[in-house]
């Protein structure tokens, strides 16, 4: 559930692309040892259930050492009990993902202008991420 993040926050976000998908979990549990702060599982071709079982594989091996939060799946997220979602800038708006999870859990929203930022901003969101930077497998036009 909802726990205030730190100043600036260091976030994971997951890809099982890179690296071995079975290695996965060990992965980010050695990346929260080395001082990741917050998690984003971030798994999108998998359906509902499998992603589940991942984000409690997941939260099992961070043992509450970071925060984790759902790549738009607030199903996924309210189910296992999960710190949060991260919603990309065209999924459901801020405001009305606060109205589904209430204060309990954090809301954080991708955002690729000011414009989208404050807009984020001005709905409620927890946290931003800022970005596309680089040309990556998920954003290849950027």
């Amino acid at each position: 559930m909802k726990v205030p993040l730190p100043q600036p926050c260091l976030c994971l976000v997951t890809d099982r692309s890179v690296g071995d998908p079975k290695t996965l979990v060990s992965r980010v549990a050695k990346a929260v040892e080395g001082g990741v702060d917050l998690v984003q599982l971030r798994e999108k071709d998998l359906p509902g259930g499998a992603l589940l079982e991942l984000a409690k594989a997941i939260e099992e091996a961070i043992e509450g050492r970071a925060g984790l939060v759902i790549n738009e799946r607030i199903d996924v997220a309210m189910a296992l009990g999960a710190q949060g979602v991260q919603l990309g800038e065209e999924a459901v708006p801020v405001d009305l993902a606060r109205r589904i999870l209430g204060t309990e859990y954090l809301i954080g929203r991708s955002v690729h202008s000011v414009a989208g930022a404050l807009t984020a901003q001005a709905q409620g969101a927890d946290f931003l991420v800022a970005g596309t930077m680089y040309v990556s497998n998920s954003h290849p036009g950027a």
